[in-house]
This record gives C-alpha cells, sequence and structure tokens, in this order.
C-alpha cells in the first residue's frame, strides 16, 4: 500500500482560506463560533469530562480562526452585521 503524502503547511492554508472566505464557508466558522462556545465558557459544574470536551471543541474552532489570522469577536461583529443588513 503506498503512503499518501502529507499536505504542505502553505497549501492547507491556502485550502482553509478558500474554505472559509466563501460566503458559505463563513456561515459555518460563525455557526461553528457560536454552537461551540468561542467567545464564552465551556464549564459545566460538577462534570469535568463534559467541560473537558467542550473546551476541545471550542480549541478546534480557535485554531481555524488562528490559521484565518482572524480576531473572534471583530468576525463575529462583522458576520452579524452582515446578517442584519441582509434581513433588514
Amino acid at each position: 500500500m503506498q503512503k499518501t503524502r502529507e499536505p504542505r503547511p502553505v497549501a492547507i492554508l491556502k485550502d482553509y482560506q478558500i474554505t472559509f472566505g466563501t460566503e458559505h464557508g463563513k456561515r459555518v466558522l460563525m455557526h461553528m463560533m457560536k454552537v461551540h462556545n468561542v467567545l464564552g465558557t465551556c464549564f459545566v459544574k460538577g462534570d469535568p469530562c463534559e467541560s473537558a470536551l467542550r473546551e476541545g471543541e471550542r480549541n478546534v474552532v480557535l485554531r481555524i480562526l488562528t490559521l484565518l489570522k482572524q480576531d473572534p469577536i471583530a468576525l463575529l461583529k462583522r458576520i452579524e452585521e452582515n446578517e442584519r443588513d441582509e434581513n433588514g
């Protein structure tokens, strides 16, 4: 069996930029930010395992934002403003 080569970091970064640079990708990223509580706490009183799981999910989204060099608060505001303009 032949090993598949890992994509180079630059190629992966470009893939992230292309994927999350589209309107669809921006909506998905916004949804991920909300669902995985990027701007809030992940702590669940009395359940350290659930807290750890939520923090792990949150960290995935934060990693994507870091790769895209996006500030989560600024991105959230910008996307919400666009949604208001589209719906308003």
